[in-house]
Formats: structure tokens, sequence, C-alpha cells
């Protein structure tokens, strides 16, 4: 395209628009440029045109990754334009989201860069340096897998495995462990844990691993949602907020926790509550937590105190929460409040 508009020698448009229709994804690029004749568009359909070699291999890939023949569609006007319209059926396509848990950065971005080359239909949405930290993150990340690290501060791996799988029954845990103890494994076992990595991590065992979950996840079909009807949203969504300010201390408060005080579907609650208050329901209770934070650095309260005061007791998670939320590290902003 971007050929087409430079060969015609002035100014141009190129234009770039994606759209999901009736089962299909839609990427289409429009361009002003020199077009082409029926001739041309005919020999590179049929793959006869060795010059446009950029467009054919397009085709020849999507063709190959998601095994269907008619992708394309050009039309065209010498001398005036030319529009390319890729169709990629996605009614069956599934990208089943990951997130990381390990306390070290050198295993997290070794897992990413796995992950990555990896063509399973999967995407890393999000990493956390403890369990504590991940819990806090489950609802906005939503993950069907999780690779947890069995030895970190705060919260080790067993222990986060016991309390996610009880939020979220349908989550995937794979274990990275340097340890080859059968009680470990043992362990990993009765809380439900899919698999149990040893390290170092050897890229086809993880492969192997995600292969087998992904798998059963497809077996799975995914039934619609049966939403409860609310008669009163705004006098509900007063009625949880009012419970989040009474119970932001509890370190379990969460979206799922809500959601079963008050007899909801932890989606279908999630979707009212930003409809209702224009904000996420993790965001919400952020927010409360570091308003309540920002009155005790106020008074002189450490840290390592108000983290847990806030119900967030990793103190590191809490710290990034709080530069997050005021732009200044903790001590910063004691430090400027007392001055």
């Amino acid at each position: 395209m971007y050929h087409g508009v430079r060969l015609k020698g002035e100014k141009g448009i190129i234009k770039i628009s994606v759209y999901a229709k009736e089962g299909l994804l839609h990427i289409s690029v429009y361009d002003t440029g020199v077009g082409m004749s029926l001739e041309q568009i005919r020999s590179i359909m049929n793959g006869d045109n060795k010059k446009s070699f950029g467009l054919k291999g397009t085709m020849d890939r999507i063709r190959y990754y998601f095994n269907v023949e008619d992708v394309f569609e050009i039309k065209s006007e010498e001398g005036k334009y030319c529009l390319v319209d890729i169709r990629i059926n996605i009614g069956g396509l599934v990208m089943y989201r990951v997130l990381i848990i390990d306390d070290e950065r050198s295993i997290r971005n070794l897992l990413k860069n796995i992950l990555k080359r990896e063509e399973l239909n999967i995407e890393v949405v999000g990493e956390a340096e403890s369990g504590i930290e991940a819990i806090n993150i489950m609802e906005k990340v939503q993950p069907d897998i999780a690779f947890v690290d069995i030895k970190m501060p705060f919260m080790d791996g067993i222990e986060f495995s016991k309390l996610a799988i009880g939020r979220y029954p349908n989550l995937k845990i794979i274990i990275l462990t340097a340890f080859s103890d059968f009680e470990y494994a043992r362990q990993c076992i009765g809380i439900g844990v899919c698999e149990y990595l040893l390290k170092p991590i050897v890229r086809n065992d993880i492969r192997d691993a995600l292969l087998k979950i992904t798998k059963n996840l497809d077996s799975k079909q995914k039934k619609a949602e049966i939403e409860e009807p609310i008669v009163h949203k705004k006098d509900t969504v007063n009625k949880i907020k009012l419970f989040i300010n009474e119970n932001y201390t509890r370190p379990d408060l969460d979206l799922t926790v809500v959601a079963q005080t008050f007899g909801f579907n932890p989606s279908y609650l999630s979707r009212l509550f930003k409809a209702e208050t224009g904000i996420n329901f993790i965001d919400y209770l952020t927010e409360c937590r570091m308003e309540k934070a920002i009155d005790y650095a106020k008074k002189g309260i450490m840290m390592y105190v108000t983290a847990k005061m806030v119900g967030i007791p990793d103190p590191n998670y809490f710290g990034k929460c709080f530069k997050k939320y005021t732009n200044q590290s903790f001590s910063e902003f004691m430090k400027k409040y007392k001055s």
C-alpha cells in the first residue's frame, strides 16, 4: 500500500480499519495510490504475480494459520484507489489468558519469551512478584491459566493456589519449583493444581503442559451466562460501595468475595458496577484503600503498618499501588506533607 501511494508521485491516503462482523475479523486497508488492473488482481489471487510477494505471502500465512481458503477481497481502480479486505473466521478462535507469578524478574521474562514463540492461542495478560499481588490483579486480568512459583515471600505458591482455586474453580495452575520433593507434588495435586514442573524451565515441558491444558479448555463448552434481573441497580451498587468502605481492611476482599456476599455472578457484577459508577471494581477498591493510606501517611504512620491497615499486607505491592495513585512514593509523600 505504501508503494502504491509512493509510485503515484503525489500525496495520498492510507487508511487501515479493523472490525468484527458476523463471526469474521475484517482487516481493511485502503489507499489512494496507483491502484491495480483486473488482470493484476486475478494474477495476485491466483498466486501468479511474483512482484506482489507481500500480499501473496500474507494470504498464504493466513490460510495456513487459520485453515481457511477465502480470506482476501481486492477492489481497485487504476490511478485512483485500492482496497484490500482480509477476512479471518474468529468464531471458533479462543485466546487463553495467562498470568505469570514469580518473584524473580528473570524467570518471568524467560517465560514470556517462551510463550511468545509458541503458537498455542495464548496471551500473557499480566505478571506478579507475589501471591498477594496476583490475588489483587486477578479480577482485572481474568486469567485462564497461571504459572506459579512455589516459593515466594508473603504468600507461597501452594497457599496462593488454594486461595485462587477456591475463588476461581476454572483456573488452571502450573506450579514451577526447584524442589523435586514428593510432598510438594502431593500437596499440589491435593489442591487441584494441573501441572507440576521443575526448574530450570524446559521449553518442551512448558509446551506439553500448555497443550494438555488448552486441549482440556477447548473441550469444555462455554455456556451463555444467565444474568439475574436487577430492579434497583443503583441501590445495589450503593450497598456494594458501602460494603467496600466498611471492609477494605480485609486482605481477601475482591470481586468474587463481594459477588458471593450479594449473591451475584462475578462477571455480571463487574459489568454492573462499571456501568453504574464508570469505574472498574478493582480500581474503586484500590482508590478506597489509597485514600485511607493517604490519611495514615499524613499522620506519620509507617508504610508497612499502613499497608496492613488498608488490606494490602504485601508492602512491595502496596508501594506500587501508592505510587501509581499519587505519582510519588510513600516516603516522598510523607516528607512532602511534613514539610
